[in-house]
């Protein structure tokens, strides 16, 4: 069993792709990198456990570090306040990136179990801290019990859960979309200058063909007021900011697994207009 080569991480990043690189050359069974985008990954998943080990003060081959007291603190440290479901798929890529070093025959200090008991043992213990939290929709079927009480009330959800927007800058786009809206050269719509907090600008957003139509459909547009009474019919608890909420952490949760934390939470960042990444952490507790 060898390490991977090189005296800093990133020269041992760059001997790992060496020695996975496999494009366009698939064998059923194996664990090399295929792909592009499993290229991309396994980069990730380097950097995220380098990072960590930076940030402890620990040099060595990236192999070696691969222990459980390492990645126990590591895993504790980057999973937090995921949804189950992406902690699923994190450590299953993760372990993927295991098996490949097995099949290459790179020297790791945890067995091919390692991963798979973790999940479960996270999966257990889940349950207890379900809704500890209640910032965000707790229901899937929100959209649909609104389209029920009120159509317009409905349009106006998607557009905060799909985009990211606050209920008064959604009723901006919806009062006037003529201002807001304008249609691009593939069918799609672009929607720009739409001013939050502070009269700080949002970057464009894409609003595809569909969900015009749903604006263009709308006939009574409620007030803010008539919004939130239709909320309370669904449930008491419910406020108009739990869809921005919901908004932050399906995207967090999406582009976590594709870029990394940091990665993920500039565009989180950028996506709800705040100018710090403290304020939008907290819409991810």
């Amino acid at each position: 069993m060898g390490n991977l080569k090189g005296g800093t991480f990133e020269k041992q990043r760059r001997d790992m792709n060496f020695k996975l690189f496999a494009l366009g050359t698939k064998k059923r069974g194996d664990s090399l990198t295929h792909s592009k985008a499993l290229l991309t990954k396994r980069d990730m998943y380097f950097d995220d456990f380098a990072n960590y080990m930076e940030s402890q003060g620990i040099e060595d081959k990236w192999n070696l570090l691969l222990n459980e007291a390492n990645l126990n603190g590591f895993l504790e440290q980057r999973l937090n306040g995921l949804a189950l479901s992406t902690v699923e798929n994190y450590l299953s890529g993760f372990n993927s990136l295991l098996s490949a070093f097995k099949e290459i025959n790179i020297m790791v200090g945890v067995s091919q179990n390692y991963l798979k008991n973790k999940f479960n043992d996270i999966k257990q213990t889940t349950p207890k801290n379900i809704n500890i939290d209640k910032r965000g929709l707790q229901s899937n079927t929100v959209l649909n019990d609104l389209k029920n009480i009120r159509y317009e009330s409905y349009v106006i959800g998607k557009l905060m859960l799909t985009h990211g927007y606050r209920i008064s800058e959604a009723m901006k786009i919806v009062h006037e979309p003529q201002k807001y809206v304008k249609l691009l050269s593939n069918g799609d719509y672009k929607i720009s200058g739409v001013s939050g907090k502070g009269g700080k600008i949002y970057h464009d957003k894409i609003l595809n063909h569909n969900e015009m139509q749903l604006i263009k459909n709308m006939a009574n547009i409620p007030s803010k007021a008539a919004f939130h009474r239709d909320l309370k019919q669904i449930d008491s608890n419910l406020r108009a900011h739990d869809f921005r909420y919901s908004f932050a952490k399906n995207l967090f949760n999406e582009k976590v697994v594709e870029v990394g934390y940091k990665r993920a939470l500039e565009v989180v960042s950028k996506a709800l207009n705040h100018n710090r990444s403290a304020i939008t952490k907290h819409y991810l507790r």
